[in-house]
This record gives structure tokens, C-alpha cells and sequence, in this order.
């Protein structure tokens, strides 16, 4: 699953798909795409902090701040759009993902509860 213009998540348009299954089964397949989620957000972070990585370099060049200062900026939205977009199906699948372990140590700070 890749984050383009054409990968929904919200949580109800996401359920839509399972719909006709049974409750077992919906469970199974929200927890599986939470957990795939969680792995493209981790890609997603984990790319922008290498590209801030290799940006601090850059430091010694003012000619290059300004790239420096994007790669900030880029990794900071990344990490609150994985905060907002776990907190969303948190809050919206409880139910379904209570027992379910995420790994979200890729975060400055964890998504909220619900």
C-alpha cells in the first residue's frame, strides 16, 4: 500500500470493503491494514529522517539552508500525519484493534488514545 492520492484512510470508506464478511474475519483484515498503515508511515518517517540526515551536511553551505530548513519541515508534517491518521483509526476501531500491539516507537511522541 502506497500513500498516493488514491489510498483513502478513512476508517468507514476503509470498513466498506469488508463489508459481507464476518465479524471475525473484519477484525482480522482492520487489524491487518492498521498494521500495514503503521509500516508505510514507518517507511514514510524513516525516509524523510534520513533526507534530514543528510541535510544537516549541508549546514557548513548557507548557499544550501533553505534545503535544510524543507527537510525539517517535511519530517515534522510526516510525523504528525502518522500521529493524526493512527489516532484516527485508534479512535474510530477501537473495538478492533484493543488487544492489537503497534510498534510506534517511530514517533517523536505516540498517537493519542481513543
Amino acid at each position: 500500500m502506497s500513500h498516493d492520492a488514491r489510498t483513502t484512510h478513512d476508517p468507514a470508506q476503509v470498513a466498506q470493503q469488508f463489508a459481507g464478511l464476518s465479524g471475525s474475519e473484519v477484525r482480522k483484515l482492520k487489524q491487518l491494514h492498521v498494521l500495514n498503515v503503521v509500516a508505510d508511515l514507518r517507511a514514510e518517517v524513516s525516509s524523510k529522517r534520513s533526507h534530514m540526515t543528510m541535510a544537516v551536511l549541508l549546514i557548513w553551505v548557507p548557499f544550501c539552508w533553505p534545503l535544510l530548513i524543507a527537510s525539517f519541515g517535511s519530517l515534522q508534517a510526516a510525523e504528525e500525519r502518522a500521529v493524526e491518521i493512527i489516532g484516527n483509526y485508534r479512535k474510530y476501531w477501537r473495538d478492533d484493534l484493543d488487544d492489537l500491539e503497534l510498534d510506534l516507537t517511530f514517533l517523536g511522541a505516540p498517537p493519542p488514545s481513543a
